[in-house]
């Protein structure tokens, strides 16, 4: 069984991302994770009719793992694409976009952002 928090002197550090399951009436609650030298890392819980509005994160690119439930993933540059669990999404490099659950059920996502290689 993991621990809410990892474990000194182990093989691997382990999180229970369910632990990290808040959600607030009043708006999306982003929740850190666990950072590295190249990476930082949260969880985002959004419920129904909640959004992130569009933005980008310059100079990483990122990993989108949803843990429940389902979600939109929306740009003025591209087609909608709709989050479900079970699948990992990156973004393009430098691309503006938000986040908005469409669903009937909370949604929890699981985001890494990784330093991106200089483009020199």
């Amino acid at each position: 069984m993991m621990s809410d928090s990892p474990r000194a002197n182990s093989l691997v550090s382990a999180y229970r991302l369910l632990a990290l399951e808040k959600f607030d009436d009043k708006g999306v609650v982003k929740l850190p994770v666990v950072d590295g030298t190249n990476f930082k890392s949260y969880i985002l819980n959004i419920l129904p009719g909640q959004e992130i509005p569009p933005h980008s994160h310059t100079g990483y690119e990122v990993l989108l793992i949803p843990q429940t439930g389902s979600a939109t993933l929306f740009s003025s540059d591209a087609k909608p694409v709709r989050l479900i669990c079970g699948s990992i999404y990156t973004d393009l490099y430098g691309i503006h976009y938000g986040l908005r659950n469409t669903g009937a059920v909370p949604f929890q996502v699981l985001v890494i952002l990784v330093r991106a290689a200089s483009h020199e």
